[in-house]
């Protein structure tokens, strides 16, 4: 989850707050237990993902472009 939310831009804690709305969306499952705790990955498989990170892309494009007409 670490690396999840270090390219989210959002802290642990937050992510943790929301995981079980994350599961019951699918937007994340939970593969395994290590030390006791739970390990989530991003479900790849799920439509929400899939927006999700279209959106993403159109938003980066769009900062891009911003960025690139200030300078």
């Amino acid at each position: 989850m670490s690396a999840t939310c270090r390219i989210a831009g959002v802290a642990r804690t937050t992510v943790y707050d929301h995981i079980d709305a994350l599961q019951e969306l699918n937007i994340v499952v939970k593969t395994r237990e290590v030390g006791g705790g739970p390990m989530y990955e991003i479900n790849m498989d799920s439509e929400l993902v899939e927006h999700i990170m279209r959106v993403e892309g159109l938003a980066g494009r769009e900062f891009a472009e911003r960025e690139s007409i200030q300078t």
